[in-house]
């Protein structure tokens, strides 16, 4: 509450009418609580959602996770912004918004770096976005991009599975119920879909050559996978006797991107305990789970392998025979 005069009367500030906000803004907040329950950042968090109608109408901060660094953005909780944060191009409805490239914006200020991604409850519509915020002098604004991007964009589709989106695809509506034909997946959309929280599927032949099939974590750098094995993964035993491998990464809906690689597993030289593998497995359980798990992990790996793809082949669609024309 705020006192407007000196033993006057008292009113509600902004927290406490961003707390009388709807339901679907209180399940924003449990989500957002939820991913900061799992991992701290370096650099302030926020869940903006538009303060109206539109987003052209301004923006409220929902909720804050004030960075770890001793010089950090802060913002006041429940108070009202001009559409000019970079969230305000993740929420606006016309897709052509000056500050956005793909499904994600930035924006420059004089002394802030603000890098936004959409939050999706049905997976293309955004209703908030979860921004990130640094003091302009300590990134350059391509390293903030390149750092942050990967990560803030899993958390982002992270709250949107929470919230019920069945997948996460900003901005890219399609028609569940007309089926593509099948087409070719351009690189950069195979990179995405090979980043994005989707288990792999590893295939390999045990001693006697029938198939085996388990899926996994995986971790893809733009030029080759890097998986672990659990203790008791008879897999790792039949990787090290026949390295032809098969991985497969694919989603269940529209439009169904698959992509399949081929080539051979060698052993990688990651110790339990090792730093190099400790930040395999920071990576991949943010990517999983939310939260960096790495020391809990350590321990429990057998092996880590290496996967050099000697073919790397992506599509999207289905395989429809197209209909015959007719003749008179």
């Amino acid at each position: 509450m705020e006192q407007s005069e000196t033993r006057g009367r008292y009113r509600a500030g902004p927290r406490l009418l961003s707390w009388r906000a709807s339901a679907p803004a209180q399940d924003l907040r449990q989500a957002f609580a939820r991913e900061l329950a799992h991992r701290s950042w370096p650099e302030t968090l926020i869940l903006v959602a538009p303060a109206g109608l539109r987003a052209e109408n301004g923006l409220r901060v929902l909720a804050q996770a004030e960075g770890t660094e001793r010089v950090r953005s802060a913002y006041e909780v429940g108070a009202e912004y001009t559409a000019e944060l970079a969230a305000a191009a993740c929420l606006l409805s016309a897709r052509d918004a000056g500050c956005r490239s793909g499904d994600h914006a930035f924006s420059q200020q004089d002394h802030t770096l603000e890098l936004a991604l959409p939050v999706c409850p049905n997976g293309t519509d955004p209703e908030a976005a979860l921004v990130l915020s640094a003091p302009a002098f300590r990134w350059q604004p391509d390293e903030f991009c390149q750092r942050w991007l990967p990560e803030l964009r899993a958390a982002a589709a992270r709250l949107s599975y929470w919230l019920g989106a069945p997948y996460y695809r900003p901005f890219q509506t399609v028609d569940q119920t007309e089926l593509k034909a099948s087409a070719p997946l351009p690189r950069a959309e195979i990179d995405a879909l090979l980043n994005e929280p989707l288990a792999a599927r590893l295939a390999c032949l045990r001693p006697d050559g029938s198939p085996h099939v388990v899926p996994i974590w995986h971790d893809w750098d733009g030029a080759v996978f890097r998986i672990v094995a659990w203790q008791g993964s008879q897999w790792a035993d039949y990787l090290t006797q026949n390295p032809q491998v098969s991985l497969t990464v694919d989603e269940p809906w529209p439009p169904l991107r698959r992509v399949v690689a081929r080539g051979e597993a060698r052993l990688a030289p990651l110790e339990p305990g090792s730093p190099q593998l400790d930040e395999l497995l920071a990576r991949m359980s943010r990517r999983y789970l939310g939260r960096g798990l790495s020391e809990q992990l350590s321990a429990q790996v057998e092996k880590a392998f290496i996967i050099q793809p000697d073919t790397l082949r992506g599509w999207q669609g289905f395989y429809l025979r197209q209909p015959a024309e007719s003749s008179d």
